[in-house]
């Protein structure tokens, strides 16, 4: 599961196309999943979960809920154990998660003011969604393996060669953990209930 977060107009889903058509060409079956506005209802955890699985590319996630959340004084953003439990499910099918943030707020506002795209957010927004990723980067509130920062003349797609191996390293390590599974007959009988084990 490779996962691409940011805020709008710093390319990511042409970043992840573009990962897509990667995976294809090696011989991974991954698809497209795109998380826009979420429906009314969607659970901030349980929801989730369902599309956590090892063979998607992923155009926004939780991270992006929790970002565009703050920025935008929305109550319903994930806890600290919500996130930290959908961190740990993401790392069991060895996701890798991107995000891309724009260096400069000030060419970001530039750009989504004279985008001619209809995007679901204003400027002022678009940049406090941007500042919001910058702070959960230096708090290390969430997991994440790659940090893009987009510049004017320094799009995302230019670092998918970089997504690209530390995507691959990490399948090796988790087929590592896997191909060492002792068998049946070896595993450990433990007690779940035994406050000793």
């Amino acid at each position: 599961m490779i996962i691409i977060e940011g805020t709008d107009l710093l390319g990511k889903t042409t970043l992840a196309r573009e990962l897509l058509t990667w995976l294809h060409r090696c011989g991974f079956p991954h698809v497209y999943c795109h998380f826009t506005k979420l429906s009314i209802g969607f659970d901030r955890y349980w929801h989730y979960l369902p599309w956590i699985n090892r063979y998607s590319v992923t155009d926004r996630f939780y991270m992006s809920r929790v970002a565009y959340g703050r920025a935008l004084n929305n109550q319903d953003v994930c806890t600290h154990t919500e996130m930290k439990m959908l961190d740990a499910h993401v790392a069991l099918v060895g996701g890798l998660t991107a995000v891309c943030v724009a260096n400069d707020d000030m060419w970001l506002y530039n750009r989504c003011k004279s985008n001619p795209k209809i995007e679901m957010y204003n400027a002022d927004e678009i940049v406090a969604v941007n500042r919001q990723f910058k702070d959960l980067l230096e708090s290390n509130e969430l997991s994440y393996d790659v940090v893009i920062r987009v510049e004017e003349d320094n799009w995302p797609a230019v670092h998918a060669g970089k997504i690209q191996s530390a995507y691959l390293t990490k399948q090796d390590q988790l087929s590592d953990v896997y191909d060492r599974r002792p068998s049946a007959s070896l595993r450990p009988k433990v007690n779940m209930y035994d406050p000793l084990c």
